[in-house]
């Protein structure tokens, strides 16, 4: 089965990575630095996210599309993957890689599920100019809706930014937040409210919520 197989695969490529594949910044972090130094080791990591990100976000989209054929799936993943790897140099905001990626996906695959032809190369597309369509995606959602925290998070007063990240994002608990940055439980837990309550506040956080999800509110 498609999404055993895939599931599988999927768990022994993220164990190579240094973070989880849904820390964002983390991701786009590393992206600018391998954009500036170009070492080795930091491409390698960015080539290992890629791959695994649009493994699973594929996955999702053939476990919600029973007609799909499973035999186009491996091959979707690898020409999908071969795109960003051609094209990621153009990306102008390094900030906005998983964003960019997660769009290379989803107008991809539209392209595949509209193709009369499922198995075509996709390098006959054209992914510049390509805007995403509305679909049920929670994924994208999700990772649109983490970003707009993560700039907000970086409004927030300097004393507050790392231990919000580390919290609100990297889900870490109080005790890890604690060992990681040397101090005490009861100031990260007040750190972490002082966090909330501006993040709560945030005028430009809760515009984009309106705007972005106004069908839901």
């Amino acid at each position: 089965m498609i999404q055993s197989t895939a599931l599988a695969k999927l768990e022994k490529l993220t164990a190579h990575l240094p973070f989880h594949l849904d820390d964002i910044p983390r991701i786009n972090e590393t992206y600018r630095n391998w954009m500036t130094d170009g070492r080795r080791e930091t491409l390698k990591i960015v080539d290992i996210w890629t791959y695994c990100f649009v493994w699973r976000n594929l996955l999702v989209k053939f476990a919600r599309s029973p007609d799909l054929d499973p035999a186009d799936f491996d091959l979707l993943v690898a020409k999908i993957y071969e795109r960003i790897v051609e094209r990621r140099h153009t990306i102008r905001d390094h900030r906005s890689y998983a964003n960019w990626v997660s769009v290379v996906c989803r107008n991809l695959f539209i392209n595949h599920v509209r193709s009369p032809r499922k198995s075509v190369p996709l390098h006959d597309y054209q992914v510049v100019g390509l805007v995403a369509e509305p679909e049920e995606d929670a994924g994208d959602d999700v990772l649109i809706l983490i970003q707009a925290l993560e700039s907000a998070i970086q409004r927030l007063p300097e004393y507050l930014r790392e231990i919000a990240q580390l919290r609100i994002v990297g889900h870490l608990t109080y005790e890890e937040i604690r060992v990681k940055t040397g101090k005490k439980i009861e100031v990260v837990r007040s750190y972490v409210n002082k966090a909330l309550q501006r993040l709560r506040d945030d005028e430009q956080l809760a515009l984009f919520v309106r705007r972005e999800y106004r069908e839901d509110l």
